[in-house]
């Protein structure tokens, strides 16, 4: 497994134990000790945070506690609300789980590819609002994620 993958499950899940993560990386096929794990994500500078593993210069805000409703601006846009002043902590966490992302390249309607979110183009942010596009026929995909990720 490499550092991005683990990047990726780290970034696109909240993961609270560090067995849970060594689960997931088993599950996908991998094998892996805990106190290799234990010692990769050391070298990588990933943290925890409010009982949480972050990746490394990730915002310290989950998404979670940033979406207030989210609206569909068809064909391609999604407008987040978040609380006042809070809107630039959740378009950069959006950018950065996007941009490390490994599959974000790759062909998209691939079925296998259900986490990350690939299907974001960038964001704009303003105080309490943010403004996603993404990629075409994307929309509803990127939205059920986000609220799924949002539970």
């Amino acid at each position: 497994m490499t550092n991005k993958e683990l990047l990726k499950i780290i970034a696109t899940e909240e993961i609270r134990d560090q067995s849970v993560l060594l689960e997931k990386v088993k599950s996908l096929g991998y094998a892996m000790t805990q106190s290799t794990l234990s010692r990769r994500l050391g070298k990588m500078g990933v943290r925890k945070k409010h009982g949480v593993y972050i990746a490394p210069n990730s915002p310290d805000i989950g998404i979670s506690s940033l979406i207030k409703r989210i609206d569909e601006s068809p064909p391609n846009l999604l407008v987040l609300h978040t609380p006042p002043g809070h809107a630039h902590a959740l378009a950069y966490q959006l950018d950065y789980i996007s941009s490390n992302d490994p599959d974000s390249t790759s062909n998209l309607d691939d079925s296998d590819q259900d986490t990350g979110f690939s299907e974001i183009v960038g964001t704009i942010a303003g105080d309490d609002t943010v403004l996603v596009i993404t990629r075409p026929g994307q929309l509803e995909k990127l939205k059920q994620k986000i609220i799924e990720f949002w539970k």
